[in-house]
């Protein structure tokens, strides 16, 4: 497979979330391929987000872009039918900036679930990438 026949998935996809610090970092700075825009959760440690690939696809990796609110405990699950989801990365010591997870699986559903902030703000990223074939 070449770098041509990778893409993101994600780009330009839905995304709801358990809410947002103000109107100006909604969740579709998630999804807009533009680091200079970003989402920043609510002040809680148990926000979350998910990305809907439309679709069922197959992917490889799910990078997280990090501002410097990051997540320093949190899970990243998927579904096919966005009920039943299959925790994929248990995260306990993030770090921050950029994190790539490799992994080999097909579903429709993203979940970034919170469990502990890195500082007292909002989760915050600028970017989330999902790996796909074409």
């Amino acid at each position: 497979m070449t770098t041509s026949d990778i893409y993101n998935a994600a780009a330009g996809a839905t995304v709801t979330c358990s809410g947002s610090e103000n109107a100006g970092f909604s969740t579709a700075a998630l999804v807009d391929e533009d680091t200079n825009t970003r989402w920043a959760s609510n002040f809680a440690d148990d926000a979350w987000f998910i990305i809907d690939l439309g679709a069922i696809k197959h992917f490889y990796e799910i990078e997280l872009n990090w501002e410097a609110a990051y997540g320093k405990k949190y899970t990243i699950s998927v579904s096919t039918d966005g009920m039943n989801y299959d925790t994929i990365v248990s995260q306990q010591n993030g770090k921050g900036g950029i994190e790539s997870y490799d992994c080999n699986v097909s579903a429709r559903y993203i979940k970034v679930q919170g469990i502990e902030r890195a500082l007292p703000y909002g989760y915050s990223l600028y970017e989330v990438q999902v790996q796909a074939a074409r």
